[in-house]
């Protein structure tokens, strides 16, 4: 590996700050499992993948939606990693659905890239009311390539990653199979959004030197068509962010409200069958 090289895979490398990343997904699986034994999912519709789509309600009226999508480098987790992570919104009357994708290499980015704006579409349909998305690391390459496809106009970005030309170059690639054609084909960077959209991104400032400049790419390649509200997290990390999600008075999920508050504003009707 060539001094290059090595500088690139550093600057992606999430176990440099995070050795303890089984533990951590461990953790978090734990949660996850407790979470839906309390409060199982009301919907579980079934897209093309064969996947159920959990969709979590809130007790009394729907006031929106969002479609969460988990990370794990396109490569590994599950949205039963995560779903504790819904607690914020439900408390404050969103309706959350979590996104499942096939992983690298048995399926290709852009496999997963179709299935999460598949599966953002049933959430969305399932709700009778236009989901906005959320998504970390992996998932914010997701749900802003969901953005980018004008599945939805309402998004929440944390630690993403929006141009994949660099990740060409790292040694995970050998599982993603990247090349130059196929990075920019499925680079939200590359793709500005047809419509005006709302996003707010995040990144914390103790994150590999990557994860930092992805945020500069993307406020960069679609300010243009975006109101961005970017904003590097002081103290935070690849994983203490989207841990605030489970609080329902934390600024992230406050951030992930104010999106589904407005995609269900634009779908110009929030009725939902069933309730």
């Amino acid at each position: 590996m060539t001094p290059d090289e090595a500088a690139l895979a550093w600057a992606y490398d999430l176990s440099v700050p995070h050795p303890d990343i089984p533990n951590l997904i461990e953790v978090m699986g734990k949660k996850a499992l407790a979470f839906r034994t309390r409060q199982p999912p009301a919907f579980g519709p079934v897209g093309s993948l064969g996947r159920t789509i959990d969709i979590f309600v809130p007790e009394g009226s729907v006031r929106g939606a969002v479609a969460m999508i988990h990370g794990g480098y396109w490569v590994r987790g599950a949205p039963t990693d995560i779903t504790h992570l819904a607690a914020g919104a439900l408390a404050n009357g969103i309706a959350v659905g979590f996104v499942p994708y096939g992983l690298c290499p048995d399926f290709t980015i852009g496999d997963a890239i179709a299935h999460a704006i598949e599966a953002t579409r049933i959430v969305s349909d399932t709700l009778g009311v236009t989901a906005a998305v959320f998504g970390h690391s992996a998932g914010g390459h997701l749900a802003a390539s969901v953005i980018a496809a004008g599945m939805s106009r309402d998004a929440v970005l944390v630690s993403g990653l929006y141009d994949l030309e660099p990740i060409i170059g790292i040694p995970l690639n050998e599982s993603l199979g990247l090349n130059t054609e196929t990075a920019r084909r499925w680079s939200p960077s590359e793709k500005r959004p047809s419509n005006s959209v709302s996003i707010t991104a995040v990144v914390g400032e103790n994150e590999p030197s990557g994860f930092l400049d992805q945020q500069e790419i993307l406020v960069k390649a679609w300010g243009g068509n975006a109101q961005i509200d970017s904003e590097v997290r002081t103290g935070g990390d690849h994983f203490s962010e989207i841990a605030t999600l489970a609080d329902p008075g934390s600024s992230l999920t406050t951030a992930v409200v104010a999106a589904a508050l407005s995609a269900a504003a634009r779908h110009h009707s929030t009725s939902k069958p069933g309730f």
